[in-house]
């Protein structure tokens, strides 16, 4: 009675054993059972055998993608980030191998992609990590940088995205054969996990370009001559309703060539070169323009001269 009693109770804490989250691995879980019973009316005790047995290890790797939506970026941009937390889920500390993946029905493809381990502000800058991999204590979690470069290829297509994806493998192995209740089993729940985030070009962009006109009796440059430099800007792309801020102009006057006084033009209308309550300004060796926000598909100019010297 005493032994087939003893096999129960041990087929009951090992159930429980599979199923725990939170009991660290290699625990020692005890039990024994005690009974009162009366016979011939004498009053009697008697204890079962004592099971003992330690508790697993139970892997279970969990990666999320962490932004709101879609990053947006922009074409040429670089060190664009998408945000993931990777979580140990199992009961005991685990090793983690990171692997980024790219998946194949985007619509570009990312460069100079890699890994970050954020160092705590959840905010990535230069004190973050470079990675492959990573250490969890059970229960924890980390927060990863997907890091890349997006190329250069302008698009007016609204759903122009890119699909990269962060996959968490465990280092762990399971153990081989049936449970030993006195030893550390490692038991797989998930090996690994995969998330993906979006970086998405938007289909509007601003665009700028300068050039110059040489004014010049002769068609030679040479000193004393004027030369203008116009800068035009407007949103490239699909400009119809957007908007883009804080647009800001700065020029440094050419070396061998000086301001001339009194040249800077917004699209068309003179400013001032003093710092003052117009937008512009020029110190004699650079100038500076606040264009503020833009909208719609409108093109503006900005204008200076010079006289080389």
């Amino acid at each position: 009675m005493r032994e087939a009693f003893g096999i129960i109770v041990l087929l009951l804490n090992t159930i429980g054993m599979l199923y725990a989250r939170g009991t660290h691995s290699g625990t020692a879980i005890v039990n024994q059972t005690h009974i009162t019973y009366a016979s011939a009316g004498i009053t009697r005790n008697f204890s079962s055998n004592i099971d003992t047995f330690v508790v697993d290890k139970v892997v279970d790797i969990q990666i999320d993608w962490e932004d709101a939506a879609a990053v947006t970026v922009s074409a040429g941009d670089s060190d664009r980030v998408l945000t993931f937390v990777v979580s140990n889920l199992g009961n005991s500390d685990d090793n983690i191998t990171l692997g980024h993946e790219h998946n194949a029905t985007s619509d570009f493809v990312p460069t100079h992609v890699r890994i970050f381990l954020d160092d705590g502000d959840g905010v990535f800058d230069s004190n973050d990590t470079l990675v492959s991999h990573v250490s969890l204590p059970a229960d924890t979690n980390a927060t990863l940088f997907l890091l890349g470069d997006i190329p250069d290829n302008n698009t007016t297509a609204p759903t122009h995205r890119s699909l990269e994806a962060i996959r968490a493998t465990t280092e762990s192995n399971a153990t081989a054969g049936a449970d030993r209740p006195g030893q550390i089993d490692t038991v797989i729940r998930h090996a690994n996990d995969i998330d993906t985030g979006i970086w998405e070009i938007r289909d509007y962009w601003l665009v700028a370009k300068k050039h110059a006109i040489v004014y010049s009796e002769d068609n030679a440059t040479h000193t004393g001559t004027r030369i203008t430099y116009t800068i035009t800007y407007a949103i490239g792309g699909n400009a119809v309703g957007k908007t883009i801020q804080n647009v800001i102009l700065t020029d440094t006057i050419p070396p061998g060539t000086r301001y001339v006084t009194g040249s800077l033009r917004q699209d068309g209308t003179p400013r001032t070169d003093a710092v003052d309550g117009d937008n512009a300004d020029c110190n004699g060796t650079q100038i500076r323009l606040n264009a503020g926000t833009i909208t719609g598909t409108t093109q503006h100019t900005f204008a200076f001269d010079v006289r080389v010297r």
